[in-house]
């Protein structure tokens, strides 16, 4: 936590917990302490299995959710960007 809250600044957080594979497999991490800790973090955590695709839609609709919060998501990237691209 203490390594997040040093490179996240105001960016959203999620959190997903993978290798769920089991339907009783669960994480055990408070979310009411990761709130105090994290203020950012979108809860619930994300619970995921690749090999079961246990959660992977949610997961899939949480990054496209957050990603449409962020004041720039929509902004066309620069001429300049598009040049450096290019080299």
């Amino acid at each position: 936590v203490d390594m997040l809250k040093t490179s996240i600044g105001n960016s959203p957080v999620l959190l997903v917990v993978n290798q769920l594979d089991k339907p009783e497999d669960t994480h055990r991490i408070s979310d009411m302490e990761l709130k105090k800790q994290l203020p950012n973090i979108a809860l619930p955590v994300i619970e995921t299995s690749w090999k079961t695709k246990r959660g992977i839609k949610t997961l899939k609709e949480a990054i496209q959710n957050t990603l449409q919060t962020l004041p720039h998501f929509e902004e066309l990237f620069s001429v300049v960007y598009q040049e450096i691209k290019k080299k």
